[in-house]
């Protein structure tokens, strides 16, 4: 296009001298320094300015207005263009992993439109502006009626870019809070929403971890480096980096440093610490921020790459059918509710153990014969409703109990608690501080009693493996009742069953599945019952 010219700093804009204009205003033409832009933006404001050239050309203002005027335009084009932008990639869809807050995603989505409209506003005025300036510019003595038009939209465009948000401003100088002064917002956010009181504590070491490796900037100045180059670091540092005395107030890279200097150095985080106990509580502590002062997260839709010198995850393995016939045979002989119990509901139902622990009489609901525990309603905790301690949003669902629980007392047991009790208090006396903390170092104990313990492989989550394989497996089920059961998400998007209870015959299909053949559960069977 004529009316650019390419210097190695950017393009300049020149609008030439009519030679009817020459006499007043010189040859020389006038000239507005572009910068570093695309080829297609500068062919952009190229055809605006000239066409706004043009007009003020004809209405005789002099060099020095026009020049200023221009320089005025294009800043605000300038403007305009970036908050296009910015809005466009607050407009892009966010990618969120298994068990990010509901409400967060929700909130998200509803921002997302938000950008959404306000990137097509833009996106309009620009086009309009562009269709005009051209034109003008062709023949700017033919278009009396567009140019009326066209000053309106350049005045829309200037009271536009002044009210614009401080993200644009951003260049100018920041405008955004240091991040370590968003720590205890987020967290009181946190703590409002119920989320798990252990989770929460944890955090600030997290974050402030963060902030130590990367440095403590305005938040909307990160990028996806610095998490990377952060659980890079971490991929060295030892897992007992929170537990060592020596190490456990120094840095990720102090930390890392310390240990590769050992002569025998300690094992390192595990890929799945790194991913889910590090990278993911920054990445929704970012997807919050983000919302709350309207700037692009940094680390959306990243994807994350762990170095290899990261420990490799440990893998749970489901217990073998002996072992698991000899724990339940151990357990069965205890006297606590809890340590009789939990190992066999946690392999007929799948459930977590946390899921287990926060269980009340109210819980239970019968389907004909057959039985249920609901975990989607509020719990009842010294007379007023709190919220239950779930997992995510797929955690809130209806588990079919077996009927083996009902021929080994748990049904009947369970209906004779006060309704608004806990099924297993002496999981929540009060100097427990986590129940769920507390039921699972009881399950690794009796684990340990009955000979089927394997740290980290063989645990009381091995059940879940267990309860999947045997409803995939022996009974066959669809996996839809299956994921309905163990609260699993989708795999499809299309199957929208989040939070889709099962239905009353899914439930009695469960409650009368044969159990595998190799399983021997008789020691929880009244005596008569017994092979």
């Amino acid at each position: 296009m004529g009316h650019l010219w390419r210097r190695p700093s950017g393009f300049v804009f020149q609008l030439h001298i009519p030679q009817r204009f020459v006499e007043s205003l010189g040859r020389t033409p006038i000239r507005i320094r572009l910068g570093p832009l695309p080829r297609a933006e500068a062919n952009w404001f190229a055809r605006i300015l000239a066409g706004r050239g043009t007009v003020m050309l004809e209405r005789g203002m002099g060099r020095d207005v026009l020049s200023r005027s221009l320089a005025a335009l294009a800043a605000e084009l300038e403007a305009l263009r970036k908050e296009e932008f910015r809005a466009g990639v607050r407009a892009l869809p966010t990618w969120f992993e298994e068990g990010e807050d509901p409400e967060l995603i929700v909130h998200h989505q509803a921002r997302r439109k938000i950008h959404e409209a306000q990137r097509d506003t833009l996106r309009g005025v620009r086009q309009r502006l562009d269709g005009l300036g051209a034109a003008l510019s062709q023949d700017g003595a033919a278009w009396e009626a567009e140019r009326a038009m066209h000053d309106r939209l350049v005045d829309r465009l200037a009271s536009t870019t002044s009210a614009l948000p401080a993200s644009v401003e951003v260049a100018q100088g920041p405008s955004t809070p240091l991040l370590s002064t968003t720590i205890d917002a987020y967290l009181s956010r946190k703590r409002e929403d119920e989320v798990g009181k252990a989770h929460v504590d944890g955090l600030p070491r997290r974050f402030r971890g963060f902030i130590e490796h990367v440095g403590d900037k305005p938040i909307d100045q990160y990028t996806a480096s610095d998490l990377q180059s952060f659980t890079s670091t971490l991929a060295r540092v030892p897992a007992t980096w929170s537990k060592e005395a020596e190490i456990k107030d120094l840095s990720a890279r102090a930390a890392s440093e310390w240990n590769i200097a050992r002569r025998q150095p300690l094992p390192r985080m595990s890929e799945t610490t790194i991913r889910l106990g590090y990278a993911r509580p920054i990445r929704t502590w970012f997807a919050w921020l983000a919302l709350e002062h309207r700037f692009p997260n940094p680390f959306a839709g990243m994807r994350l790459a762990v170095p290899k010198s990261a420990k490799n995850s440990v893998r749970r393995k489901p217990l073998t059918m002996p072992e698991l016939t000899r724990w339940l045979a151990y357990a069965e002989r205890q006297s606590r509710p809890d340590d009789r119990f939990l190992p066999l509901l946690g392999f007929l139902t799948g459930a977590r153990i946390a899921e287990l622990v926060f269980t009340q009489a109210r819980d239970l609901r019968q389907f004909g014969d057959a039985w249920a525990l609901s975990l989607a309603e509020p719990l009842i905790v010294d007379g007023r409703e709190v919220r239950r301690p779930l997992k995510n949003a797929n955690s809130a669902r209806l588990v079919a109990l077996h009927d083996t629980l009902v021929e080994a007392g748990f049904i009947k047991w369970a209906m004779d608690r006060p309704p608004n009790g806990w099924l297993f208090p002496h999981l929540h006396q009060a100097d427990i501080v986590r129940p769920s903390d507390t039921a699972s170092k009881r399950m690794s104990r009796s684990m340990k009693a009955a000979g089927v313990h394997e740290p980290l492989v063989k645990v009381f989550h091995s059940l879940r493996h267990n309860s999947r394989d045997w409803l995939e497996r022996v009974v066959k089920l669809p996996d839809s009742i299956v994921r309905r059961q163990m609260g699993h998400a989708a795999e499809d998007t299309a199957e929208t069953y989040g939070e889709d209870p099962l239905l009353p015959e899914e439930v009695q299909r469960i409650a009368r599945a044969p159990l595998p053949e190799d399983l021997d559960i008789t020691p929880y069977l009244p005596r008569k019952g017994r092979r």
